[in-house]
């Protein structure tokens, strides 16, 4: 299968070329920031070493999540919802926030915004529910519970490397914060929309989880994600996991052979995880380069 992110009706995004322009006019300018001082040279080293693991790990979790969507997974949770709900537009609410909560802790705040609000929007539309009630809780949702794991905020980030402390430390100091800025957004948007959320609402038209185009690789982005979330929060660099996660992903994206050299970082994030894909109908194979080393 090949990836392709499908546009929407309408929309008008940069292109490649203007992206790799924007890309290169600020690798250019960082340079010459460098180059005529005005950021020292260990100032920069430092800042690099500081932030460089973190652009790593949010470059990688961007290509995970567009891969995960791209294989039909947050299509499928949510065609799921729209069947948990019952008809009951309180309980669809409850699913869309908890869907939103679960994105927006263990993926970040960002895939919960840009990937989960443009679902709940067309799952609102399409069950008869005004968009700006899913849409509003989703935004606002995705900000105030990103409090809880380091990888939910690039912020949280930050603090968990300065401190130094495990991840799960860190959400035992962050879970009541944390709990609060969840239950409170969900009070408020109750008492905004409650009139409109106690109603019920028609089957979706259009929300169909038997669309995907290519379900082994969706079982296989499945299991590639419920791998991923135990090991950003086992302590190991969150960059370790996320990166080998993506380079999994689009593997087994691409159309053909693809070969991964240096399984060093994989196995140090995932243990045996050849043999798991194996298990669900992947078609891969660890073998020994000439010098040594692994392939898959």
């Amino acid at each position: 299968m090949r990836y392709c992110w499908p546009k929407t009706d309408g929309e008008d995004g940069p292109t490649a070329k203007q992206q790799t322009l924007l890309v290169g006019l600020l690798a250019v300018g960082a340079a010459a920031c460098v180059l005529t001082g005005a950021l020292p040279g260990p100032e920069f080293a430092a800042l690099m070493n500081r932030i460089g693991p973190l652009m790593v790990f949010v470059t990688a979790m961007t290509v995970v999540s567009y891969l995960a969507d791209a294989a039909g997974l947050f299509r499928v949770v949510t065609a799921f919802a729209a069947k948990l709900g019952c008809g009951r537009t309180l309980w669809l609410w409850f699913l869309v926030l908890a869907l939103t909560t679960g994105a927006s802790v263990f993926l970040s705040l960002d895939t919960a915004v840009v990937l989960v609000t443009p679902l709940v929007i067309s799952l609102a539309g399409s069950a008869g529910i005004r968009p700006i009630v899913f849409a509003l809780s989703t935004v606002w949702l995705a900000n105030t519970a990103s409090l809880l794991l380091p990888v939910s905020n690039l912020t949280n980030l930050l603090a968990q490397q300065k401190s130094g402390i495990h991840p799960l430390e860190y959400a035992a100091l962050l879970w009541l914060p944390s709990l609060a800025g969840i239950l409170v957004p969900v009070l408020l948007l109750w008492l905004v929309f409650r009139h409109e959320l106690s109603g019920r609402y028609a089957a979706p038209a259009g929300i169909n989880s038997d669309d995907v185009p290519d379900r082994g690789l969706l079982r296989l982005s499945m299991a590639v994600m419920g791998l991923l979330l135990p090991a950003l929060v086992s302590g190991i660099q969150v960059a370790v996991p996320a990166t080998a996660a993506a380079l999994v992903l689009a593997a087994l994206a691409a159309e053909g052979t693809t070969e991964i050299h240096r399984l060093y970082h994989i196995d140090r994030g995932y243990e045996m995880l050849d043999e798991k894909l194996l298990c669900l109908g992947a078609k891969v194979q660890r073998v020994l380069d000439l010098d040594g080393g692994n392939v898959d």
